[in-house]
């Protein structure tokens, strides 16, 4: 995995020889769990900030020019005025476009764009319930209540009796 800190110090540099100053950094972070966003900058307080990045991104095989447009972006950020992807911060992008030709700093990027191509956007259901009435299935990703608690629901369709799909399956009781 590429370390995120250098991308950040050669972003912090160029920014620097355009002549543009940025917020401080207080700390770098890696996002594992992140599916649609490549990263995010949070501000601390005034002037302080956090940025995290995808570890899609960081993978050592991923290319290197998604990574730098993102930090870029986030970096960006930090620059006072600039914490909306609107007036300052979309002519410092442009700035940066036109000054620096390898960079390509938008307000989005999908995953094509990022080169990253296994990207599963399909959810994962843990939790299937189903009425034995109409065969109806009610889908979690989560244990919520009716998944903990299934016997005081009913369908919302018929008003059927809900049982879990995997009987053997104890999590759900």
């Amino acid at each position: 995995m590429k370390n995120p800190n250098k991308f950040i110090d050669e972003c912090r540099s160029e920014l620097k020889l355009l002549g543009i100053s940025h917020g401080k950094i207080r700390n770098v972070t890696v996002n594992t769990r992140a599916k649609c966003h490549w990263g995010e900058c949070r501000k601390v307080s005034a002037n302080i900030f956090d940025i995290s990045i995808s570890a899609l991104l960081l993978d050592d095989n991923a290319d290197i020019g998604p990574l730098k447009n993102t930090v870029m972006h986030e970096l960006l950020h930090t620059v006072p005025g600039c914490f909306k992807h609107t007036g300052k911060w979309k002519a410092l992008a442009n700035l940066i476009n036109e000054k620096l030709p390898e960079y390509n700093i938008a307000r989005t990027m999908s995953a094509d764009d990022a080169g990253i191509k296994h990207i599963s956007k399909e959810p994962v259901y843990r939790y299937i319930l189903q009425c034995q009435n109409c065969s109806a299935l009610i889908k979690r990703q989560r244990k919520s209540k009716v998944i903990t608690n299934y016997k005081n629901y009913r369908c919302s369709k018929c008003g059927g009796i809900l049982i879990p799909v995997d009987e053997t399956r104890t999590d759900l009781i």
